[in-house]
């Protein structure tokens, strides 16, 4: 559970210390509500149809959001009384399901439920329970991927009530739940290479507690406190924030008098830590993506603590710049958490964030307005990939950009762009046929999960979902 401060930093020193027009370009909408608080988001392909779709978990349902084209559907998709939602290939078929943490009273207790569509309706499966000792359990943070670095996704679910992190894989015919990390849990987490080193690991930030990475020996896991010095961190995410292709881990820090959003890059040895810029409010939601729809990454987050206000972060290659996504400070109330993504599958990347007043909100910076003037043909048109989900070879073609200059990137579900297939090129023939071998740009073996194929050219910003599974 994510602790909130009743403290309120006045918004005209703010706004003296950061010298940034209210606004700045931002439209926000809400694109729908939820029962109780709006809490866990996460945005990818969840019926496997190729479609983006808004997942978020509130404190009673989890709740899914679809684009029609003109307006947002909503699809109660059952109880949780949870606080986070993930997407991922839980069970290593290929198949992407959603995962959230819940807690059941009388008597209490938590765990991770799993649902899967089946064509017509969701079916929930319970992964694990988390035994209620010494205390009541409850669910929390929630990841999946490899955490052990070996290529095989597992469910990974924190009961912060008990300081501890269960890791769930499935066998094939059952889950198996085991206490992986006992004397730590979360209410955010994730799974990636921090270090920008292609070894996946996890990282936990716990309610203002330390921030921690954990890695997986082979028989054990070990930790490391990413900053020893401090232990006042909200929320984790890992992203290449500077645009270089390195990606560093963020979070927000928390103490009383100074919040900020903070950057830690591995230099080897040992992490570096920078201050990006201050906060006005504890940093609590905390995302890194294309929020501008410029493929340009930037480190956005919202905060709480009794006003509620979100900002983003631009690296100019010499200082980080900000700019108001949110300057209303809008009081009583928070944000909870925050992602970059292509939720109405039009190619074009905004920003949403939950809200503890139940709504979701869409960002969109105004310069998108002649980018959706643009005569759009179906995506199927220009870029096709095939098959979807796949395993070994990932087929891509290429229609109507005969002697036009484009790009074709990969990205990561982090904003990490991982390949370069064609960087400003020309292309020759109408249509080109080329395909992806699941490797980055090192040649390593990336790891099973959701990825986006990106097409750039004058005319054009295309974007393919694609699941990666082997």
């Amino acid at each position: 559970m994510k602790k909130y401060h009743a403290m309120m930093v006045g918004l005209l020193v703010l706004v003296t210390i950061l010298s940034q027009p209210v606004w700045a370009g931002w439209q926000k909408a809400s694109i729908g509500t939820v029962t109780n608080w709006a809490f866990g988001i996460a945005i990818g392909p969840g019926r496997n149809d190729g479609i983006n779709r808004v997942y978020v978990a509130s404190w009673s349902r989890l709740y899914e959001f679809t684009w029609n084209g003109s307006s947002w559907d909503r699809v109660d998709i059952g109880p949780t009384l949870g606080w986070e939602v993930a997407l991922g290939c839980g069970r290593n078929d290929g198949l992407v399901r959603v995962y959230c943490t819940f807690t059941v009273t009388g008597p209490q207790y938590g765990g991770v439920y799993e649902f899967t569509w089946d064509g017509s309706s969701w079916v929930r499966q319970t992964v694990c329970t988390f035994p209620s000792s010494p205390s009541s359990s409850a669910g929390h943070g929630i990841a999946v991927g490899p955490g052990r670095n070996d290529g095989i996704n597992r469910v990974y679910a924190c009961d912060c009530n008990n300081n501890r992190t269960f890791e769930s894989t499935w066998d094939g015919s059952s889950w198996n739940t085991v206490q992986a990390i006992p004397d730590w849990s979360g209410t955010e987490f994730l799974i990636g290479s921090g270090r920008s080193d292609n070894v996946a690991r996890v990282y936990i930030a716990y309610i203002g507690g330390q921030l921690r990475e954990y890695s997986w020996t082979g028989s054990g896991w070990t930790y490391v406190n990413i900053d020893p010095a401090s232990s006042s961190y909200y929320d984790v995410w890992i992203g290449a924030g500077r645009n270089d292709g390195r990606n560093r881990v963020y979070s927000g820090d928390g103490r009383f008098g100074s919040y900020s959003l903070v950057e830690f890059n591995w230099n080897g040895t040992n992490w570096d830590k920078t201050t990006i810029g201050p906060m006005p409010n504890l940093p609590n939601c905390i995302t890194v993506g294309p929020g501008r729809n410029d493929l340009l990454n930037r480190v956005y987050s919202g905060t709480t603590g009794g006003t509620r206000f979100a900002l983003e972060y631009t690296w100019n290659n010499t200082t980080w710049d900000s700019t108001w996504v949110d300057a209303a400070g809008t009081s009583g109330v928070a944000y909870c958490d925050a992602i970059a993504a292509k939720a109405r599958n039009d190619g074009i990347d905004r920003l949403y964030i939950t809200s503890s007043d139940s709504n979701i909100y869409e960002f969109i910076y105004t310069t998108e307005v002649a980018q959706e003037n643009l005569a759009t043909p179906p995506t199927d048109a220009i870029l096709k990939v095939y098959p979807n989900p796949f395993r070994q070879s990932l087929g891509i073609r290429l229609s109507a950009l005969a002697k036009e200059e484009i790009s074709l990137k990969i990205y990561d579900i982090s904003g990490r762009c991982v390949r370069t297939l064609i960087s400003n090129q020309s292309l020759k023939s109408k249509t080109q046929s080329l395909s992806w071998d699941g490797k980055d740009d090192f040649a390593q073996e990336l790891p099973n999960g959701v990825y986006y194929v990106n097409l750039v050219s004058k005319n054009y910003r295309l974007s393919k979902t694609v699941v990666l599974t082997k």
